[in-house]
């Protein structure tokens, strides 16, 4: 067995070898350039999902500030203003206004309202309760009771230049947007 001379062939084994360590060398910067691009592929999808719940949140705070326009009206004493104003273009006297509990939420806030009115019919009463669901501010009617009078006395006689009136009872919600 004749081993053939190496030296003939050196030149062909040091290419060989200078090829697979060229495509050893490729291969693992190949790799490493595949991880590359699929971790800036998952970082871009991240950052879409980011700027779309960034666009959501900034779509809501439009909306909320639309709504604190809208429902700009938040003292207490603005609100006792406001439902002043609508009594007397109603032409409805306001016997008492008793501010109830504030409850906070997140976003706004409740605040109740008992108010006593007289007026001569139950048109106008009905024109006020109108005005205050039509108002600026955002009243809410929760309840409503109404009861006919006469201008009696205690002994049941009719007072002289005494007529029929109407007086109403009505609990109001006036309902705020925090800031």
């Amino acid at each position: 067995m004749d081993i053939p001379d190496i030296r003939q062939y050196k030149n062909q084994i040091f290419n060989i070898m200078i090829i697979v360590l060229a495509l050893i060398i490729a291969n693992v910067l190949y790799k490493n350039q595949a991880r590359t691009a699929e971790s800036l592929k998952i970082q871009k999808e991240e950052a879409i999902r980011v700027n779309e719940l960034l666009s959501q949140i900034s779509a809501s705070e439009s909306e909320i500030n639309l709504y604190k326009d809208a429902l700009g009206v938040d003292e207490t004493s603005e609100l006792i203003n406001e439902i002043n104003s609508i009594a007397k273009q109603s032409e409805v006297k306001i016997i008492s206004i008793k501010p109830g509990e504030k409850t906070l939420f997140s976003s706004y806030s409740k605040q109740k309202f008992e108010i006593s009115v007289t007026s001569p019919s139950s048109h106008y009463i009905g024109k006020f309760v109108n005005g205050l669901e039509n108002s600026s501010a955002a009243f809410i009617v929760e309840d409503f009771n109404e009861a006919s009078t006469t201008g009696e006395t205690q002994y049941g006689q009719q007072e002289e230049g005494a007529g029929e009136g109407v007086i109403a009872k009505i609990i109001l919600n006036a309902i705020s947007v925090r800031g």
